[in-house]
């Protein structure tokens, strides 16, 4: 980003400098792993993250077969809000643990997200479960509580059901978020499984 690549010069006067790629989160915590010589304490994160899917994965499974999930951030943009797909970053995290995405989510492409209007909340009709961008106490994050409000979203099968999985950790920006992350998907599998909103 020109923000800081404009400023790298004047940053490697004082100390050296990396500017670490913002391509993916994985790829910018790889890059400072190699920036500060913890390459081996990285590939014991990754080991964790992966035993920790794996363990949600197998005993969650009945729970995550029954269901298929839209996963969404209520956005910056008045009247829109943004849904994610299996190639987030988010959902790259969820797709490792077990999670199978529904028809909005599922026909969401690449690593990004797409802007939809309110118009076409019909999108996450299918989703039995709703995972969501929450602040720390659960709630909508960003422009969430005007999509919350929305009837056409309150009429959704998933939301009447109170199927709805708040993730502050919904946008990882190492690990620490992603396994976090985690513990927010087992929370909300641990609620389905019981059949408690």
């Amino acid at each position: 980003y020109s923000w800081n690549t404009d400023v790298y010069d004047a940053l490697t006067k004082i100390a050296p400098t990396v500017i670490a790629t913002s391509s993916s989160w994985t790829a910018t915590a790889a890059a400072v792993a190699d920036a500060v010589g913890q390459t081996a304490k990285l590939q014991a994160l990754v080991q964790q993250l992966a035993t920790r899917s794996a363990a949600i994965k197998t005993t969650y499974a009945a729970t995550l077969s029954q269901y298929r999930w839209d996963i969404l951030q209520g956005g910056f943009d008045t009247g829109q809000y943004w849904l994610y797909g299996p190639g987030s970053d988010i959902g790259q995290i969820m797709t490792g643990a077990g999670v199978q995405f529904a028809t909005g989510s599922a026909q969401t492409p690449g690593n990004a997200n797409r802007p939809l209007s309110y118009e076409h909340i019909d999108v996450l009709a299918d989703a039995g479960v709703i995972g969501f961008y929450a602040n720390n106490d659960g709630t909508p994050n960003n422009e969430g509580p005007q999509l919350f409000a929305q009837e056409g979203f309150k009429a959704l099968d998933a939301v009447n059901a109170g199927r709805l999985v708040p993730f502050p950790d919904f946008l990882p920006g190492g690990y620490g978020d992603a396994l976090a992350a985690l513990d927010e998907l087992e929370a909300g599998l641990k609620k389905l499984q019981a059949g408690t909103p």
